[in-house]
Parts: C-alpha cells; sequence; structure tokens
C-alpha cells in the first residue's frame, strides 16, 4: 500500500474478549504514545503517523460528491515514503495564516473528475463546504484499509481536540526492532490510559496490535481468503494434471526419442525438442487464459456489485499479471522435470523395454502414486469445504428479515460543513426532505433512522457496559455485546412494518429535557430481564450514564451475523431511542413506498433529497431488501466459486487419474497377457492394476483430511447450521472421491478384462 509495508505496525485496540476491532485507537491513547515517542519512550518506532479515514464532500465547479478522505499530519506523510504523482504533500493548516486547507487527490479523482490535466494544482475547491485548494496528486496505491480519493492536512490541534475521538495509528519500524519491541513498549502506555479513563467499570481494554500494517490493518476478510485458497489448489490440481499428462505423453514417446538418439540427434537435441513442445504449449494456455481473465474481470465486478464494498475495484494490475507469470513458471517447472529425467535415460534398451520385449515394463510409480494422490487429496479438500457453504446457501436462502424490506428505501446524506454542524441545522434538513417525501402519492410514510452519538443535552456516554434496575452490577458481556442503539423519528416502526407487542411508541412532544425514554425490541428485552415485563424498567450506559426508562417493546428484526463460531441467524438486538433525546448520526432517511420499490421511484427519491441542498450530495439510495440479501449473496458466490473451482478441480484430476492409469495399464498389457496365459484368473488381474489405484486414492484421502482439519476453522464462519464434519456431509465427500477413482478406472479395467495372449506379440 505505501513504503515497504514490513517496517510499518498498526496499533489499535480490542474488546474485554480480547476481540481486535478495527485498528483505531481514541485520541487520548495517541496523545500518551506521541508524549512518550517525545521523550524517547519508543525506541521501536522512528515515527508515529495518525490518521483519519471517513466520508467527505468534495465540491468541485459548485457540485458536490462524497470521496472518501484522509487527514493526516503534514509531517506524517514523508514517512509513507511515496512522493506525490503531481505537486508536493499538503502543509499544516495552522501554518502561514493560509486561507484555504491544502489537500492532494487521488488518481481516480485527478482522472474521474479532472481528466488527468497537469493544471490541476492550485485549483480552488471545497472540502466538506470549507475552502480547500489542490497541491498534489498521489498514486492510486498510496492506500490504507479504505480506497481513499482526498488526503487533507491535518494539524495538531484539530487532531487533539476530541480526546474520546478514533484514529488509526501506524507506526514504522526502527531499523532492527521487532513487533515484539513495539508490543512491549506500548502496551503499559496504552494499559496506564485505559486505567485512567472513566468510567471505570468499562468492560473494554486496550493493548497495542501487533502485525506488519499490510497484515494486520489489511487482512483480507475471510470470504477473500476461502477464495483465494480455492484458485490456489484449482492451480495445483492443473499443473500436477498438466505434469500427469506430459508424464504419460513423454513415456509414450520414449520409443521415438531413443530411435532419435540412436540414430545420431543427440541428447541435447532430443531434449530441446521435448522442452520447446512443452514451454509453447504452456505458454499458448498461459496467453489464452490471461486473455479470459481480462476479458471476464468486468462481469465479475458487475455481478458482484452487491457484495463487494464500494471502493474495492476488481481489475488485472502487475500483481495479476505476477502471479500469472508465477503459475506459469511453476507450470513449465513441474512438467520440465520428468521431461528432463526420461531424456537422460534414452538408450536402445529401454527403447526396446518400453516395447515389451526385454525385462519388465513399467509399475505404477512412485511419482505416478503420488500425482494420484495429490490430485486426490486436492479434490477432497475443495468438495469439503465447498460440501456445508453450498449446504448453508440453501438453508439461508428462505430467512428472511421480518420487515417488510422490500417496500422500504433507505438514502443516505453526507451532510458536511460549518453549515450542519450543529444538531438543530441537521434536523431541518430532514424535516424539510420528510416532508417532501410524504407529499408524493407512492410514498406512505417516511422516518429518520441514525447511530447513537449522545444525548443532546447530557452529551456523550462512553461506557459499553450495560446497568438494569433489577440487579447491582453491570449485565455479562455476552448478553450485551451485540447490542446497539438506533436513534429514530416516531414513524420508523410504521415505515419498516414492525409492531408493538407492549407498551407504546414514543409520545408526540417528547423533548430533550424530559426523563429519557426507549422502545426495545423483543430480542434485547429477554435478554435484560428475562422472564418479566421490560416496560417501566430502566437501564444505563455505564454508571455516569443517565437512567433510560423502557416505554414499548417492538417485533424483532432478523440480522444474519458471522463470527468464528459460525454464521447464525438471530434477532436483531436494538434500543431504540428517540431523534427528541438523542442526536442520530449520520443522516439516514427510511421511505416506505406503498407497492414494491421500483427504479422509477428510488430516482425520485434521490432527487427529492437532493433538492433539499444540492451541495450535499446523495452517496446511496437502496431497498432494504437488497441490503438484508447481501449475506445471503455472498454465500451464494461464495457456494458458486468454491463449487465451480471443486468441479473444475475434480475434472481435472479425474482427466489426470484417467490418464496415469490408463497409460501405466497399457505399458503393463503385455506382462498382464502374459499372466493371463499362464494361467491367472482375469479377477486377479484386474485387482492388481486397481490396487495401485486405489492405494494412492486411500493415501490422497488421508492428506486431504489432515489439510481440511487445518483449514477448518475458516469453512466454519460461514456455514449455517451445518457441521463441517456432519457424516453426511463425510460420506457424500468420501463418495464423490470414490466415484472419481472409479471414472479413472472404468477404462483401464474394462481393457484389462479383455486381454488376450496375443498382447505379447503387440509393439506399441
Amino acid at each position: 500500500a505505501f513504503g515497504r509495508v514490513s517496517e510499518f505496525v498498526m496499533l489499535g485496540e480490542t474488546d474485554g474478549s480480547g476481540w481486535p476491532l478495527m485498528p483505531w485507537a481514541r485520541v487520548d491513547a495517541y496523545a500518551a504514545m506521541a508524549d512518550a515517542h517525545a521523550r524517547g519512550g519508543l525506541p521501536a518506532l522512528v515515527a508515529l503517523i495518525p490518521l483519519r479515514e471517513r466520508e467527505a464532500n468534495l465540491g468541485v465547479d459548485g457540485v458536490a460528491s462524497m470521496a472518501i478522505t484522509t487527514w493526516l499530519l503534514p509531517e506524517s506523510m514523508p514517512h509513507l515514503r511515496v512522493p506525490p504523482l503531481l505537486g508536493r504533500y499538503p502543509a499544516d493548516p495552522d501554518g502561514d495564516a493560509r486561507l484555504a486547507r491544502e489537500i492532494a487527490i487521488g488518481e481516480r479523482v485527478w482522472a474521474a473528475r479532472f481528466g488527468r490535466r497537469p493544471d490541476v494544482l492550485g485549483r480552488a475547491v471545497t472540502l466538506d463546504g470549507e475552502a480547500a485548494v489542490i497541491v498534489g496528486v498521489m498514486p492510486a496505491a498510496f492506500q490504507f484499509h479504505r480506497r481513499s480519493e482526498v488526503w487533507a492536512a491535518w494539524s495538531r490541534r484539530e487532531l487533539l481536540a476530541d480526546p474520546a475521538g478514533e484514529v488509526h495509528i501506524v507506526g514504522r519500524l526502527a531499523p532492527g526492532a521487532t513487533l515484539d519491541d513495539v508490543f512491549d513498549q506500548v502496551h503499559p502506555i496504552m494499559s496506564a490510559v485505559a486505567l485512567a479513563r472513566t468510567p471505570v467499570d468499562t468492560t473494554w481494554r486496550m493493548h497495542g496490535e501487533r502485525g506488519p500494517f499490510g497484515a494486520a490493518a489489511l487482512v483480507p476478510p475471510m470470504l477473500a481468503k476461502l477464495v483465494l485458497g480455492t484458485m490456489t489448489l484449482v492451480l495445483m490440481a492443473a499443473c500436477l494434471n498438466l505434469t500427469t499428462l506430459f508424464l504419460a505423453r513423454a513415456r509414450r514417446r520414449t520409443g521415438e526419442h531413443a530411435t532419435r538418439f540412436a540414430l545420431g540427434a543427440g541428447r541435447a537435441g532430443v531434449l530441446r525438442y521435448q522442452l520447446t513442445e512443452v514451454c509453447l504449449i504452456v505458454l499458448a494456455g498461459g496467453a489464452l487464459a490471461v486473455g479470459l481473465a481480462w476479458w471476464l474481470t468486468g462481469s465479475i465486478q458487475e455481478a458482484l456489485a452487491t457484495v463487494l464494498p464500494p471502493w474495492v475495484a476488481l481489475h488485472l494490475d502487475g500483481r495479476s499479471i505476477a502471479v500469472a507469470l508465477a503459475a506459469l513458471a511453476l507450470a513449465l517447472a513441474l512438467v520440465a522435470i520428468p521431461v528432463v529425467r526420461l531424456a537422460g535415460r534414452l538408450d536402445l534398451a529401454r527403447l526396446l523395454t518400453h516395447a515389451g520385449v526385454i525385462g519388465r515394463a513399467p509399475k505404477h510409480g512412485r511419482g505416478a502414486s503420488a500425482l494420484i494422490a495429490s490430485q486426490v487429496a486436492v479434490v477432497l479438500i475443495l468438495a469439503a469445504a465447498t460440501a456445508p457453504i453450498a449446504v448453508s446457501a440453501l438453508k439461508l436462502a428462505p430467512v428472511r428479515s421480518g420487515v417488510d424490506d422490500d417496500r422500504v428505501v433507505r438514502v443516505d446524506v453526507n451532510l458536511a460543513g460549518g453549515r450542519y454542524a450543529a444538531d438543530s441545522a441537521q434536523d431541518a434538513f430532514a424535516v424539510q426532505a420528510l416532508a417532501r417525501l410524504v407529499a408524493d402519492q407512492r410514498v406512505a410514510s417516511a422516518a429518520r433512522v441514525g447511530r447513537f452519538r449522545g444525548w443532546r443535552v447530557s452529551g456523550e456516554v462512553s461506557s459499553d457496559s450495560v446497568y438494569v434496575d433489577t440487579r447491582p452490577g453491570p449485565l455479562p458481556w455476552r448478553t450485551t455485546y451485540r447490542t446497539g442503539e438506533l436513534v429514530i423519528s416516531p414513524e420508523y416502526f410504521e415505515v419498516v412494518g414492525l409492531s408493538t407487542t407492549a407498551g407504546t411508541n414514543f409520545p408526540a412532544g417528547l423533548r430533550a429535557e424530559d426523563e429519557k425514554v426507549a422502545v426495545l425490541s423483543a430480542e434485547v428485552a429477554r435478554r435484560f430481564w428475562p422472564g418479566a415485563q421490560a416496560v417501566g424498567h430502566r437501564f444505563r450506559r455505564g454508571l455516569t450514564g443517565p437512567w433510560v426508562r423502557v416505554i414499548g417493546v417492538v417485533e424483532d428484526e432478523i440480522g444474519i451475523y458471522e463470527d468464528w463460531g459460525g454464521t447464525t441467524v438471530e434477532p436483531h438486538q436494538h434500543i431504540y431511542l428517540s431523534a427528541a433525546q438523542a442526536a442520530p448520526q449520520p443522516m439516514t432517511l427510511y421511505v416506505r413506498a406503498r407497492q414494491a420499490a421500483t427504479p422509477a421511484l428510488l430516482e425520485h427519491v434521490r432527487r427529492t433529497v437532493a433538492g433539499v441542498d444540492a451541495a450535499q450530495p446523495v452517496t446511496h439510495v437502496r431497498v432494504l431488501a437488497d441490503l438484508f440479501r447481501r449475506k445471503r449473496v455472498e454465500r451464494k458466490w461464495l457456494a458458486i466459486v468454491l463449487g465451480s473451482g471443486a468441479l473444475v478441480t475434480m475434472l481435472l484430476a479425474m482427466t489426470g487419474v484417467v490418464g496415469l492409469v490408463s497409460y501405466y495399464t497399457a505399458v503393463r498389457l503385455p506382462e498382464l497377457a502374459l499372466r493371463v496365459a499362464l494361467g491367472a484368473p482375469t479377477r486377479a488381474v484386474v485387482w492388481l492394476v486397481a490396487r495401485g489405484t486405489l492405494q494412492s486414492v486411500g493415501v490422497g484421502v488421508v492428506v486431504g483430511a489432515l489439510f481440511f482439519g487445518f483449514a477448518q476453522r475458516f469453512v466454519e464462519r460461514f456455514a449455517y447450521e451445518t457441521s463441517v464434519f456432519a457424516p453426511a456431509v463425510l460420506g457424500g465427500i468420501v463418495l464423490l472421491v470414490l466415484v472419481v477413482a472409479a471414472m479413472a478406472l472404468v477404462g483401464p479395467l474394462r481393457r484389462v478384462r479383455r486381454i488376450a495372449p496375443q498382447e505379447l506379440l503387440r509393439i506399441d
């Protein structure tokens, strides 16, 4: 992503169970580390680089669009060792009384909005409504965990203004320093910060999160890991299959090449002839594969549009070509090894042996057995990974969200700039937008929704511990770790179609100064007060948080969750707070259509909301059903990708095994015919041929099972109500392997059963 990835480490926080969160820490933790670094207390780090990534509005010629922006201290950027493509790094906004904030735009923005014109430097724009000037263009590869499009100068005063704010902290390692050194030096500092925080009842703790920036902060999701593993196994199977086919081909042509050698062609000439043939075939196949991949990339990007994050773009780049070249080199090496070995054994005696006239014909060699076992192991691993995920995809297909999600449209607006810094300004925007939306006859109702950022009067609640009025201590972490607040307007339950099962909705005329009230989802009510009515009870966040009285309970919304214990379908644990008492962030509107939402309605909703303030871009307009289907679509595509890989691998393995068994059966026909002529039963001859193949298959099954045992944790996360080691699944996989082996043996065994003594006189 930048510089040498191995030189950087990400420092972050973990929750009370030790589970790492996104690699961020609070500003107070950075301030403590920066102070220690300035005093020489962090010798393992050359520099501390705080940054913040968020969505901002970039205005060009009066047209605003959302751009993912990274805010950096100007003195930090040189430490990342990536020079700008054009211009320079942004300078400190506090220096020299500058009239506009200096920013650097990403290469993609430069191409999309400025046509790569070099006169972009010095161009006046706006960033979140604030005057800004472009002073540089950064390369597209200069990224952190999001695909940033703008790099803005951040002053130390702005950074330290909000001690409870969140920042990413990247550390550049000193020469010779290890990650353990960083951890040992950072851990006491962050632990001291945690102890100094209030309230003291928090269930969270802090420590340095070890690992190179590229590995710890940019770890691919499990979905990407599984796909990468699948492609690796398919590539392995293809290379093994290629080796198998060329080995059989080279052995079959040993007589021809031995004759060439005997007639004076020379061993080097014969070897050059064979290797040239191998190279041409492999390179032609590789070129065709790269061309097809280039052509298919656009289609795959479109098909996965609902699965991939919006900043992820699929395209073939230098790394893709490097992987392709590495695969070609591996294939060439695997194929060249048996060719070189066979070329070193060329003589007339081997020619006659190959013809079955002198000596013993080759039997199932160790190389052939290893190839068969390897291909069966690859088939077993992919089949074992595919089966539970495919079953999970089928079981997730009928799952529904519990709300009328096909009639509800979600609209996200990126309100930014000083104009909307106050809650009252955002409230006014929401009121005007909702009034315009419900004026349309196609819209039944609309509501405002957002995440909880703090009470309008008493400020932010900083603890994650939950207390209820029926017990003295906080609720166990396992009871509350998925509980979250949604700030809503009273129309929300009508919009999404949730009914109140107890109590009432938020009353009209509720004020910020009134007693804090909440409506709970049924799941939260059951967890907070098991076996009792929740209405009338109170709860609070932390010892210093205000008490909140429960005035109602509504039906559950269903969510799909993934963790190391597997995929689960369970109710969302929502605490609903009133927008009159808590300020929702960011600006999100829910719109209920009178009928199923159509593309025309989505466009109307977008234009209506954008008409309130054209300078505030509408970033997303989506049907809730599409958002809920995302997890199911992920599972569907994962099953398709893994299933396709398993199918291709099975075909490759079957082809390779059939080729090997057929070849070795063919070269042993004289020996087998002699056995028949001497009175050996046909059944015994058939078993003699099948035994070697079945032994290799057995070894492959054992090896595949061992390797899958190590990889099962990746698969379990995507398994829904399906055990990875379920008897039915394992039985089906073993049956699949046996079918592959049986199909590989059908042709050769039929030939053996029809063998005749006349085969002794046959010379291939």
